[in-house]
């Protein structure tokens, strides 16, 4: 891991600190009764989860597996919400996904496009709940999966307020460790939980200690390819494909653009 991104204890402290004050006051400022969080069992929610929890809002849980989720996943899910204290709804997307399955995809839908249809029927679900409550929905996602565009757009990528998305997947996972995130969770594999036997890393290809060395380097210091390649002893095409992906999932970032004509 590269030095520049180790975050020390007092920086760690300070986010946890402010990042709780804002959706307080977001809550506030904006009159909802609290916030929803979908909970995986996997380690960027279960951060957000300990942070909301921290600000002292109304928190409400979403656990929605599959019949493809892991058991420890769910076990863990709904381990972290008790502990903490949180209320959570348990739904099995199954049903909607199979209706969807038969009625719109008619078996045509390849893997990668019916993870999308998970993604997003989990974000319907967090919604409804919001929308009964009068709360808003927070984002699990982290700025290594923003930068590359590795998230559902209108799914995991559709949410109200992005809690962990100014810190790379290392830093959140050193977040996880002063948050005392349980270590079964922190240890993890990485998964979207899209299909069976998914990982993040193999979907990217590389470790996400390597990515968020690259992304560091090229987003936030404007290094060149070729230095970037150099400095962390990667092959110039390992760089150009990351840039790459950046710049094709600009759209994923921004709001739809809006045809004006003069």
């Amino acid at each position: 891991m590269l030095r520049e991104l180790v975050l020390p204890k007092d920086v760690l402290e300070h986010f946890t600190e402010e990042v709780s004050k804002i959706i307080s006051r977001y809550v506030v400022r904006q009159k909802f009764n609290g916030v929803v969080v979908g909970v995986s069992g996997g380690l960027d929610s279960a951060v957000v989860l300990k942070l909301a929890v921290k600000s002292g809002v109304k928190v409400h849980g979403m656990i929605i597996p599959d019949d493809g989720t892991k058991k420890t996943h769910v076990d863990d899910a709904k381990k972290l919400c008790e502990n903490l204290g949180v209320e959570y709804t348990l739904v099995n997307m199954q049903p909607i996904i199979d209706s969807i399955e038969k009625t719109a995809c008619r078996g045509e839908a390849d893997q990668k496009s019916f993870g999308n249809v998970k993604a997003r029927t989990r974000m319907m679900l967090n919604y409804i709940q919001a929308n009964k409550t009068n709360s808003i929905v927070l984002g699990t996602g982290n700025r290594t999966e923003i930068l590359m565009g590795y998230f559902t757009k209108y799914g995991d990528g559709g949410v109200d307020l992005q809690v962990i998305g100014s810190l790379y997947k290392s830093q959140v996972r050193q977040l996880a460790k002063h948050l005392e995130v349980p270590e079964s969770i922190i240890t993890r594999a990485p998964t979207a939980g899209l299909w069976p036997g998914q990982t993040d890393e193999a979907d990217m290809g590389m470790t996400y200690s390597q990515l968020d060395a690259i992304l560091y380097l090229l987003i936030d210091q404007d290094w060149k390819v070729g230095e970037v390649a150099s400095k962390l002893g990667v092959g110039r095409e390992v760089v150009e494909r990351v840039k790459d992906t950046v710049e094709r999932s600009a759209h994923k970032r921004n709001s739809p653009d809006v045809i004006r004509v003069e």
